[in-house]
């Protein structure tokens, strides 16, 4: 059976900086470790995916998707920055930035629950499904919420609102990284049965396990038996 020990190890990092980026950063939201926790959790997602992408083209899109959704983040904050008078164009960014991490999921997912059938792991496979559903729920919902942020002029409704977009996309991040967590360690267990079985087939290949190479040295012992009694 074929394993895929660098999606395995790929995912696990993906997972870890889904797990940081998702959950410690907003728990932490505000504070230096806060920033700190996303930026490492963004770091690992793209060293995840990059790494993936050696078992399956497909964790190579999301790679790019993931790429362009940090790099259009990070030019947006930049021109806010510098542009002052531009704020107004975070919350379009920031529903550009919520369909490329969309897209990227649905790479993602959609290459994970392949390789999982393909090393027979079934069960794992069937939670993509579900995981993708959800999470285009969750962004339907943040992008509406968005979208009532930009053009309400209630004040008092930009933080609850906000928090509210928060906490939709944290349900939908929490059960991808559910999916990540199973599927990779489903991987893995196959990389490392997978191993197990090679190392077997070299055994046996390498001589020592064909009996007929002992039968030459015995026939050499017996030509050597009988010319010393001769």
């Amino acid at each position: 059976m074929k394993s895929y020990p660098q999606a395995a190890k790929g995912l696990y990092k993906v997972f870890l900086g889904q797990a940081l980026s998702s959950t410690m950063a907003v728990l932490m939201a505000g504070t230096a470790m806060g920033s700190i926790a996303a930026l490492a959790g963004l770091v690992l997602n793209l060293m995840g995916l990059y790494q993936a992408k050696a078992d399956d083209r497909a964790y190579g899109i999301a790679f790019l998707l993931a790429a362009s959704a940090l790099a259009v983040n990070f030019m947006c904050n930049l021109v806010i920055e510098a542009y002052p008078f531009l704020a107004g164009i975070a919350s379009p960014v920031r529903i550009m930035v919520m369909i490329l991490n969309l897209a990227t999921l649905f790479f993602v997912c959609k290459a994970t629950a392949a390789l999982c059938v393909k090393v027979g792991q079934e069960k794992p496979a069937r939670f993509a499904r579900p995981t993708l559903l959800v999470n285009v729920l969750c962004t339907a919902v943040s992008v509406v919420l968005t979208i009532i942020l930009i053009i309400s002029t209630m004040e008092d409704l930009i933080v609850p609102l906000s928090n509210l977009v928060i906490f939709v996309s944290l349900l939908g991040s929490l059960l991808y990284i559910l999916f990540l967590f199973r599927a990779g360690r489903a991987l893995d267990q196959a990389a490392v049965s997978g191993n197990g079985i090679e190392a077997e087939e070299d055994y046996g290949d390498d001589g020592y396990g064909d009996y007929e190479d002992y039968n030459d040295y015995d026939d050499y012992d017996d030509e050597e038996e009988e010319e010393s009694d001769s």
